[in-house]
């Protein structure tokens, strides 16, 4: 027997309390033990049904089984509200806001089930098949929204998994998004994300790296949670392609070289926290943690170590402290050794015009180190302590300590005079090796040096200003000097200079140092075997020199008629100078300097020589 028939406006219940199958029309055939049955169109709550196909078999034994095929199509909000009856439940169960995911759907659904009056979800079989397009999920990762997903779906009793690409924050992505029914109360959700997100695209996910790291940078991200509530997850990034620029720490990492990184995500409620992170890209090596508040601002950094070759290996936290007013970037750090080559380069570098004046964030600096470098290939100072304030615009309290040479010490500080000047001080007992260690020179051994200067605030970049003072210099194969005293013909001084070196048993010199440019003045270099004046101009920018002075020869005997009351004044003229002594010059490339000296000078007593330079020209814009 077999009975066929057609249908309109049918509706009918399928699966527990789930909307049922309604204004249906299409076909049916019955026999004794099964019906079958087509669906042309109709409707499941707003979803579109369609090409439905229906099997009730074994009508005749005490269970009979049912297999629905049916394909839908609608809204992403529309089916997870369907989803939500039971016995399904899934948007409820893995915390997923069915109003608040955006998008369509277009799947296919088959159902296998017992026909009985109850029907628990462990008897039935579900599939789904399909596609999703334009997925939207409010808060996916923080406050950041996925947008634009266009992915295929495939869903069964065990789980979901939906493959496709996205937009993260409008960044274009690769997504994989994996549910586990059977997760009981661990994490159900899995997103696997990967692209290629470039400098303005960091930008835009809250992670910009400024200008410090520039470039592409590819980045697989997996993230674990509970429906879009995301609890953890591990990120592998490729440098490859980056750039990576920290002036600071002598660092220029170009592209196109092996780089890597890897770390885990947590998100607790206040931010996100980025922890166990590895990083390898050329000669950086870094570990450690980096805290971000919600709207992507970094709060903290620990690194431990961060290494640059062989020259840089410190262990670095920094922490922003925010006050009702203000806020501040507190750095600690200790060390086995650190190059700030970097680091004086950029300190030293004048303010861009556009920038003058603008303050930036506040910082504090507390650091211990056993080895630093200060200038390139200068040799290392040890065991240094500093303190360091920074009020954002420049440097308003320094103290800083070091051992340099054999037992030798040098001391610094910075402090304020009053609201538009400050103090500096500077001291060491090995003055040879202070000096070597700043590369100012490294000819010279013991002395005792002391600087005293005063920075002036009162318009952006504003010059230094100070005296030098050395005792007991003793300076060993100086090669300009040894140009100098060569040039002039002074024997027993090149002698000396050549042997056990020459002992200036006191140096000063005033100076003035502005924008690369340190103008001297009022330089004196006297010893018992040669005395020298000093003024002129040290171009930093273009490593040039322009100098001049008054070179003396066996100053202990030439200047012995200065100490004669008004006639040494007369004859002899100022400190440092005497009867017998030439004019000099030293200029062009600091690296190899021109040395010139006047040799009609030479027999010209030194108030004379002063007469004659009356209404000589000035240096422009010396002090």
């Amino acid at each position: 027997v077999q009975l066929e028939f057609g249908f309109q406006g049918l509706r009918t219940k399928f699966l527990g309390s789930l909307p049922p199958l309604d204004a249906a029309d299409g076909s049916a055939k019955l026999t004794l033990s099964e019906l079958e049955v087509l669906v042309n169109h109709g409707k499941v709550g707003a979803l579109e049904a369609s090409d439905g196909h229906v099997v009730l078999s074994e009508l005749d034994q005490p269970v009979s089984k049912g297999a629905i095929s049916l394909g839908l199509a609608g809204t992403m909000a529309e089916t997870l509200r369907i989803l939500n009856f039971a016995p399904l439940g899934y948007p409820a169960r893995f915390g997923i806001d069915a109003p608040g995911v955006g998008g369509s759907q277009a799947v296919r659904v088959s159902v296998k089930l017992p026909l009985l009056e109850t029907v628990t979800m462990e008897q039935v079989s579900l599939k789904v098949e399909g596609s999703v397009k334009g997925l939207g999920l409010k808060h996916l990762v923080g406050n950041r929204d996925l947008t634009d997903g266009d992915l295929s779906l495939e869903l069964d009793n065990a789980g979901l998994t939906a493959n496709g690409i996205g937009r993260l924050e409008g960044v274009p992505l690769a997504i994989t998004w994996r549910e586990d029914f059977n997760a009981g109360k661990k994490p159900s959700s899995r997103f696997l994300v990967s692209g290629i997100v470039d400098d303005k695209d960091r930008d835009r996910l809250g992670i910009s790296t400024d200008w410090r790291a520039r470039g592409p940078i590819g980045a697989k991200v997996e993230l674990i949670g509970r429906g879009p509530e995301i609890l953890s997850g591990k990120a592998e990034l490729n440098l490859d392609s980056t750039l990576i620029d920290y002036p600071e720490l002598d660092l220029l990492r170009l592209p196109d070289q092996p780089g890597a990184a890897t770390f885990d995500i947590a998100f607790p409620t206040d931010g996100i926290r980025l922890s166990n992170i590895q990083l390898k890209a050329g000669e950086v090596l870094a570990r450690g943690e980096v805290f971000f508040d919600k709207s992507g601002q970094m709060m903290s950094v620990r690194l431990s170590p961060i290494q640059i070759g062989d020259r840089t290996d410190l262990d670095i936290s920094i922490k922003r402290q925010i006050e009702p007013k203000t806020e501040r970037l507190v750095f600690d750090v200790q060390g086995r050794k650190f190059d700030s080559t970097g680091l004086m380069d950029w300190i030293n570098e004048p303010d861009d015009p556009a920038d003058a004046g603008k303050p930036g964030t506040p910082f504090s600096v507390s650091a211990k180190l056993k080895s630093v470098v200060l200038a390139d290939e200068a040799p290392a100072v040890r065991n240094v302590t500093l303190s360091l304030n920074h009020d954002g615009l420049r440097v308003t309290n320094m103290s800083a300590l070091a051992e340099v040479g054999d037992r030798g010490h040098l001391e610094l500080s910075i402090a304020p005079k009053d609201a538009q000047h400050r103090k500096l001080a500077v001291q060491s007992d090995d003055a040879g090796a202070a000096l070597e260690s700043v590369d100012v020179f490294d000819e010279g051994t013991g002395g005792k040096l002391a600087v005293d200067a005063i920075y002036d605030d009162r318009t952006p970049n504003g010059p230094l200003t100070g005296r030098l003072e050395i005792n007991d210099l003793r300076i060993l194969k100086a090669p300009v000097l040894f140009q100098l005293l060569t040039v002039a013909s002074v024997n027993g001084a090149l002698d000396t200079l050549q042997g056990t070196g020459i002992l200036f048993g006191e140096s000063r010199l005033n100076f003035r140092s502005q924008d690369g440019r340190i103008y001297l003045s009022e330089g004196l270099f006297s010893g018992p075997m040669v005395a020298l004046t000093l003024s002129g101009l040290v171009d930093q920018h273009a490593n040039a020199l322009e100098l001049k002075g008054a070179l003396v020869p066996l100053s202990g005997i030439n200047t012995l008629l200065g100490d004669i009351p008004l006639i040494g004044d007369l004859i002899v003229g100022r400190k440092g100078e005497g009867i017998i002594g030439m004019d000099y010059s030293i200029t062009g490339p600091s690296a190899s300097p021109r040395i010139g000296v006047n040799p009609l000078s030479v027999l010209a007593p030194s108030f004379l020589k002063r007469i004659f330079d009356i209404g000589q020209p000035v240096a422009p814009n010396a002090p």
